[in-house]
């Protein structure tokens, strides 16, 4: 999934090739294929995969900053009201 990220965004979505994806995944353009049949397909995979880890992190990091004491080494604009 990072190797069709880092495709599409350095390509575009349009201009991004299975081969570019799958040499970069160290696949076979066939195995990428077999998984995803269109790059539509792959791109709406990779989109969710990039999101889900985001939010796994952004998570952890609001884990961490409630916990802490609220002063200003730890505050972070995220958790900080307004």
């Amino acid at each position: 999934m990072l190797a069709a990220l880092d495709a599409f965004a350095r390509e575009g979505w349009q201009e991004a090739t299975y081969e570019q994806i799958a040499s970069a995944a160290g696949l076979t353009r066939g195995a990428v294929h077999h998984h995803f049949k269109s790059k539509t397909d792959l791109l709406q995979e990779a989109l969710e995969f990039g999101w889900l880890a985001y939010s796994e992190r952004l998570l952890a990091h609001l884990e961490r900053t409630s916990s802490a004491p609220n002063d200003s080494a730890t505050s972070s604009p995220i958790t900080s009201p307004c």
